[in-house]
């Protein structure tokens, strides 16, 4: 409940934000106005008026003083935080890193509201990768649509069962975004917790993904309202704080206001530059001559799409097993495709399968059309082309998946390899820490043609990789095993972002980034 100001709240804010309570709230007059009803419905809060002897008593709900110490002890991370969210110059895959650190900033600041410290540490370690995009670092590195995205945001989604290897150790927390690295004046506190709803929903038009046009457009002009929100904050400028929010509210109101592109209905329509499969003539894996295979793992990019745990199966089960990908989708000669996924028998039935080994999944059959939202793998000048074509299978089966299970928002946070494995080759599969699998397990996996996905720890902190230059949380493919002249077992992995692969690693030091192994068949 919020509470009138006393002289024990003001010498509180004293002490944490070094300002005088009493004198600032003598000098602005500032009140409780009344809420009124914005564009998407969302209450924005009007600018303070009158003369202070008009007003009523303030009153104020002060943030813990934990997350304003970490705030002001970690300005220059918070700081670059806000300069890449801010950033309105961006295109490709650093647009789509910017929308990421959005969503880890929306996370952050529901875990701090929340007080969970922990998952607010954990959330701010996923950031540095798409940090270091924005920066520049890693972009010149990345094709357009080879993005950085989490292995599985368990934290921030609110699910439980992640692996204690893949979970974060305990970082600085980080604000809200756009708020100030520095304490704000009161008044802009204050004006934040009031506006608070409206912030969300603006954080949270910013971090969808896969959004068609005119949405995609409406979504790009967001991100200078966070920059103009937080300067006009740090300096206490409630006027112009107000004026960016409220002008945002019909861009808001476009991108929340769209149904996630997965979900639409499908729209039958030839597309003469598309082809489902084909032999690219460019690909991003490797330079050289062009493919042989019309279905290989040179045709996965990542796209904005936090699913790397998909798109990292998909290269390998395309990799060894490229008929079951073919398999599972068909074409409806109109602009429209069959693809068919497996999900584990309910009932007795399924029951019995798991004891006595009969077959735990069914076929389940999901139609989307080619209709591509922005962002989505291979998108982007980098996608694979046959010819003059675009081969689309893997956006066709990215799509599919994520209207499975409810959208492109919902897979977007990460999510197990093995039930992706399970989901495309109805195969069971199992998980495992790498502290207990051997060279051996890995060699038979790779002769018997299972694929094999490896997650990665997290980050040790802001702007460090993980060892041999890999990131975390991530799946990678097991690629290929390698013996060198020393006798060692190298260790092949491929990212499917479709670049930024790591070197070949010696088995005995691949626990400097891996924890945890998946993989179809019993583990």
């Amino acid at each position: 409940m919020e509470r009138a100001p006393t002289a024990e709240m003001d010498a509180w804010i004293h002490e944490v934000f070094g300002v005088d309570a009493a004198s600032l709230r003598a000098a602005q007059g500032a009140s409780t106005p009344t809420a009124k009803a914005a564009g998407d419905g969302v209450a924005v809060s009007p600018v303070p008026a009158g003369p202070p002897q008009a007003q009523a008593a303030q009153t104020f709900n002060p943030p813990a003083v934990e997350a304003v110490t970490w705030r002001r002890q970690h300005e220059a991370k918070l700081a670059e935080l806000r300069a890449a969210i801010g950033r309105a110059d961006l295109s490709g895959p650093a647009a789509q890193a910017r929308t990421r650190l959005v969503e880890i900033g929306r996370s952050i600041s529901a875990a701090l509201a929340a007080g969970d410290v922990g998952k607010a540490s954990a959330s701010l370690a996923t950031a540095d990768a798409d940090l270091r995009i924005v920066a520049g670092v890693d972009g010149s590195a990345a094709p357009a649509g080879a993005v950085a995205p989490r292995l599985d945001a368990a934290v921030q989604a609110g699910r439980t069962g992640l692996p204690q290897a893949a979970t974060a150790a305990p970082q600085p927390a980080v604000p809200p975004v756009g708020q100030s690295a520095t304490a704000e004046p009161l008044q802009s506190v204050q004006w934040r917790a009031q506006n608070k709803q409206a912030l969300d929903t603006l954080e949270g038009a910013i971090g969808r993904v896969a959004m068609p046009e005119p949405a995609a457009a409406a979504q790009d002009r967001l991100p200078p309202v966070l920059q103009a929100l937080s300067a006009a904050l740090a300096t206490g400028n409630i006027q112009a704080a107000a004026a960016a929010l409220q002008g945002a509210q019909a861009d808001v109101a476009a991108v929340m206001g769209q149904a996630d592109a997965a979900m639409l209905p499908v729209t039958p329509g030839a597309h003469p530059d598309q082809v489902l499969f084909g032999k690219e003539t460019t690909n991003a894996w490797h330079s050289g001559p062009a493919d042989t295979q019309d279905i290989d793992l040179g045709d996965v990019n990542q796209g904005g799409v936090g699913d790397c745990f998909l798109l990292a199966v998909l290269a390998d089960v395309a990799k060894i097993k490229p008929d079951v990908i073919r398999g599972m989708i068909k074409d409806n000669g109109n602009g429209t495709y069959a693809v068919t996924f497996h999900k584990r028998r309910g009932g007795l039935g399924g029951f019995f399968a798991s004891l006595f080994g009969g077959q735990e999944f069914e076929p389940v059959q999901v139609v989307v059309d080619s209709n591509f939202g922005t962002n989505t793998a291979n998108s982007g000048p980098q996608q694979a082309q046959a010819g003059t074509q675009h081969e689309i299978w893997v956006q066709v089966v990215e799509k599919a998946y994520a209207k499975l299970n409810g959208g492109y928002d919902q897979i977007t946070h990460g999510g197990w390899p093995k039930d992706a494995m399970q989901a495309v080759t109805g195969q069971k599969a199992g998980q495992k820490p790498l502290a207990s699998v051997t060279v051996g397990d890995l060699q038979a996996a790779l002769a018997t043609g299972k694929p094999v996905v490896m997650d990665t720890l997290a980050q040790p902190g802001p702007n460090q990789r993980l060892a041999f230059g890999m990131v975390g949380p991530h799946a990678y493919l097991l690629d290929s095993i390698q013996i060198n002249p020393q006798g060692q077992a190298m260790i092949i992995l491929k990212n499917p972002w479709g670049t930024a692969h790591p070197p070949p690693i010696p088995f005995s030091q691949l626990n400097q980034s891996v924890g945890w192994v998946e993989m179809e068949g019993a583990l």
